[in-house]
């Protein structure tokens, strides 16, 4: 059985603006983007494939063998779930994936870039007080 991945969407919000990703992790206050091929994974997590399935559409996406894309992949997936931008989940999708197409790109090992610059700033804004069901749903005061 593949890894199933998750959005963490309970302390992640992203946008996908021109082909790029940013996100912001509410828990750390981090901000981060991915270059091409990590912003084309991070819609393929979105759209609910699974490990194996994305390790075969880049593969195939990109025209490369499977074996040279797994390991780059496996170590840019563990460092989203470092990172808390994703979770492991043990329920497919529950709908069936779209295919998302990669733009006219060639294939580089997924990057992630991260940022702390503004971690203060964000951490002290009230977006914070959430409910469980995730942002923008503010939690009621007891």
């Amino acid at each position: 059985m593949s890894l199933i991945y998750r959005i963490n969407s309970l302390n992640v919000i992203h946008e996908v603006i021109d082909g790029e990703v940013v996100m912001i992790n509410l828990d750390s206050g981090c901000y981060y983007t991915m270059n091409d091929s990590g912003c084309y994974l991070w819609q393929l997590i979105e759209q609910g494939f699974d490990h194996s399935q994305i390790v075969s559409i880049v593969a195939e996406e990109f025209s490369v063998s499977a074996e040279e894309v797994k390991h780059p992949i496996s170590i840019f997936m563990n460092r989203l779930l470092e990172h808390g931008l994703i979770v492991l989940s043990d329920t497919p999708a529950l709908t069936s994936p779209i295919m998302v197409h990669a733009k006219k790109m060639s294939y580089g090992p997924p990057e992630l870039i991260v940022f702390e610059d503004m971690r203060d700033l964000l951490l002290l804004d009230p977006i914070h007080e959430i409910s469980e069901q995730g942002w923008p749903h503010v939690a009621s005061k007891n």
